[in-house]
């Protein structure tokens, strides 16, 4: 893995439905950045011809170090999502004192596991996945398994302790905090601000993002897939916000 102190490796972390893709584009404004998606996703070498599979390369940390070489060769930072390697791996990499972490968290559960189930009916994972059949699939949803919602909002809140502990033990100039509800607002001069700190994090100057692009990206009615108008299409949604909805887990509406 070759680095310099001015310009250390970075890992943008996130789990599913956290706003973690829109973040990778706006970073990725920078010219000084050029940052891998998801390359541990089973489907990565499949969206990127020249690349191999990660995911099926990776067995453990001896497999993972190995992997990581190759990877910061030719990128500065990668994205990942917190289900897609084991946990003794992941606390491994997370923690290896040369690499920056990012890490966004929604603190919203209920709207992320939610808007996982609505992106997989619809085939809408990002906004730029939207076509003109887009809206009669969104009307054509069926109702959400609630035993299924409970286990992944469980999963989703397992997930979260065990790596909020992980991250705990990371030194404060290494790792930077992100909430998605702080990022993603109506308030532009509060997202640039963000994301002037997350460039400052990264050793890198503002000066050269493409403001309106930025923009784009983080205000919620450009960028933001799913949204009250989304969840009341959902044919149980008033029972699914009734059920799960709480201080804790966040509700849908």
């Amino acid at each position: 893995m070759t680095q310099t102190a001015d310009h250390p490796h970075f890992i943008l972390f996130a789990h599913a439905r956290s706003g973690s893709s829109n973040l990778l584009k706006t970073l990725q404004l920078h010219p000084g950045l050029r940052i891998s998606e998801e390359p541990f996703h089973p489907l990565y070498s499949q969206w990127n011809a020249d690349e191999p599979n990660y995911a099926s390369l990776i067995r453990d940390i001896p497999s993972l170090e190995s992997c990581l070489s190759p990877l910061f060769s030719k990128y500065r930072g990668i994205k990942i999502l917190d289900y897609q390697l084991p946990e003794d791996v992941y606390a491994h990499l997370l923690l290896k004192p040369e690499l920056k972490i990012i890490s966004l968290l929604r603190r919203n559960c209920l709207q992320a596991v939610v808007s996982g189930f609505v992106a997989e009916q619809t085939g809408v994972w990002k906004k730029w996945d939207a076509t003109p059949d887009t809206a009669r699939r969104y009307k054509e949803m069926a109702p959400i398994d609630l035993q299924e919602l409970e286990s992944r909002l469980s999963y989703m809140k397992e997930l979260r302790r065990f790596y909020s502990g992980v991250l705990a033990r990371k030194p404060k100039q290494r790792h930077m905090a992100l909430i998605y509800e702080d990022l993603y607002t109506d308030d532009f001069e509060v997202q640039r601000e963000i994301i002037a700190r997350i460039y400052t994090f990264l050793d890198l100057d503002m000066g050269p993002v493409d403001k309106d692009r930025l923009r784009y990206y983080l205000t919620p009615k450009d960028s933001k897939i799913n949204s009250r108008e989304t969840y009341a299409l959902i044919p149980n949604v008033d029972e699914i916000n009734r059920t799960f909805g709480c201080e804790e887990t966040g509700f849908l509406f």
